[in-house]
């Protein structure tokens, strides 16, 4: 499952050069544009997102798309229909996601891509203690993307997501440009 920050923050513009701009959402959409077409069809994916939705609610998070073969072209289409907005309840999501690939009974694998820490009051350590505990066999991979724009690299938000990853096997991987994002 892929859980997509789609946060106000992913608004961000980034410059690249002297004279374009891009913001963090459309470089996540390059990113996904030219790498999912290569898994989908070895992998079921799904979509889950959040942020957009009610100001200010940390309950604004979607399953866009239901763990599938081949759902590239269907999750391409969710990212690219998403306008940035809200806050990012991150360690909800996640939870979430894990229940919806019954993770207690099966192995489950999460790639959280986010470019911000926890802001809904949520603990991802917390969470990630309780789904090993809990769980058949989870994995949470987390792609930071371009951090240092956000958070400090010290800040209780990247000790938080590394935690997240750490504590299930997975990999915690910042990434600063597209070409790292892919």
């Amino acid at each position: 499952m892929l859980v997509f920050d789609a946060s106000g923050s992913m608004s961000g513009m980034e410059e690249w050069g002297s004279s374009s701009l891009t913001s963090r959402i459309d470089d996540a959409r390059r990113a996904l544009a030219e790498s999912l077409p290569n898994v989908t069809p070895y992998r079921r994916l799904g979509l889950m997102t959040y942020g957009p939705g009610p100001v200010g609610r940390c309950t604004n998070i979607v399953l866009n798309v239901r763990p599938e073969f081949n759902a590239a072209p269907k999750i391409i289409a969710e990212v690219n229909g998403i306008t940035p907005d809200g806050r990012t309840p991150l360690t909800s999501a996640v939870a979430q996601a894990a229940d919806v690939l019954d993770y207690r009974n099966r192995p489950a694998l999460i790639v959280l891509l986010t470019d911000g820490s926890e802001t809904c009051g949520g603990q991802p350590c917390a969470l990630a203690r309780t789904l090993n505990a809990t769980g058949k066999a989870i994995t949470i991979h987390v792609v930071g993307y371009r951090l240092q724009d956000i958070i400090s690299t010290r800040d209780q938000g990247v000790i938080d997501m590394k935690c997240l990853a750490t504590q299930t096997g997975g990999l915690f991987i910042g990434a600063d440009s597209i070409d790292e994002l892919t």
